[in-house]
């Protein structure tokens, strides 16, 4: 569904605020990175391509 859209999942951490501020409970919340796949941009594009590199 988020490939979909054009996004892709590449980092999640535990929300560490609610977690100590809730002690003894339950990992509940977690905090998500997307990047953007949708055209183009330097994160998605092979390293062996450098025709967009500028000195």
């Amino acid at each position: 569904m988020l490939e979909e859209a054009r996004l892709r999942f590449f980092w999640t951490e535990p929300n560490m605020v609610y977690q100590n501020y809730s002690r003894g409970g339950t990992p509940d919340l977690a905090e998500y990175s997307f990047l953007n796949i949708k055209g183009s941009n330097v994160f998605i594009k092979d390293s062996s391509d450098h025709s967009n590199h500028h000195d």
